[in-house]
């Protein structure tokens, strides 16, 4: 009952992120940064979608709130790296990652963290080799969070696809 349960939110959760991240990403590849209007509807729509959740979930309140305390973990390292490092990880970024930890879970947050991070590595070497720009040109991040979210959907079967 509960891993059915927990495949429903997934896949209304990857809905959501998909969205959100889409739209934000838009922006972010544009003009390099992301409106605060659109962080915070964001985040209502996961704190509602979250609460929705948390209303029905039953006996599990416990593992519920532990998951969403332990994913917030890889965005609040980018808040605090961001901080660090006078905003060379954006803020918008790290909040994203958080609120797709807080979200999803600490494992599903640091898979897609990952995948975007190797998919901004392979680009960035790509401009570089490629003389198409140096090492101090910023590129957007949320774009590669829009891919991560994707592959993560594809990967653990989030979006149905047909047999092929």
């Amino acid at each position: 009952m509960y891993q059915m349960r927990r495949k429903r939110f997934m896949t209304g959760k990857w809905i959501l992120h998909m969205v959100m991240l889409g739209i934000c990403s838009a922006e972010d590849y544009r003009e390099k940064r992301i409106s605060s209007w659109k962080l915070l509807l964001y985040a209502g729509l996961v704190f509602l979608y979250g609460i929705w959740e948390y209303s029905t979930q039953g006996e599990e309140h416990g593992r519920w709130i532990l998951s969403s305390i332990l994913g917030s973990i890889p965005g609040a390292f980018l808040l605090i790296t961001g901080k660090i490092s006078q905003e060379a990880v954006g803020y918008g970024d790290g909040l994203a990652v958080l609120l797709i930890g807080i979200s999803m879970g600490f494992w599903e947050a640091l898979g897609i963290l990952f995948t975007a991070s190797v998919g901004a590595c392979f680009v960035s070497l790509y401009l570089i080799l490629r003389r198409k720009c140096g090492r101090k040109r910023q590129i957007a991040f949320l774009p590669f969070l829009f891919l991560g979210m994707a592959g993560a959907g594809l990967w653990t079967g989030a979006l149905k696809i047909g047999k092929l």
